[in-house]
């Protein structure tokens, strides 16, 4: 069954603006931790993208809380990202 070109103009449109939306939420959720200063110094992560390639596992630094109350994410769910 063919579907009309503006149907499938406006499933494409919803989708970019779903995907967008999420993006957008994501980005404004990391910044809320960049201004709580949650998360791994520029040190932690260097250091570990260089374990990478050095044939170590590249076990990630452990994610550090300044003020854990204001942490957008719990430890269980960062451990998850990897």
């Amino acid at each position: 069954m063919e579907r009309p070109r503006g149907w499938v103009i406006k499933q494409a449109l919803a989708a970019y603006v779903d995907r967008e939306a999420e993006r957008y939420r994501m980005t404004m959720a990391a910044l809320g931790d960049v201004d709580a200063k949650n998360g791994l110094s520029h040190q932690e992560v260097t250091a570990w993208a260089a374990s990478l390639s050095s044939g170590n596992s590249g076990q990630l630094p452990d994610l550090v809380c300044c003020e854990p109350a204001s942490c957008s994410q719990s430890c269980s769910e960062a451990d998850s990202w990897a």
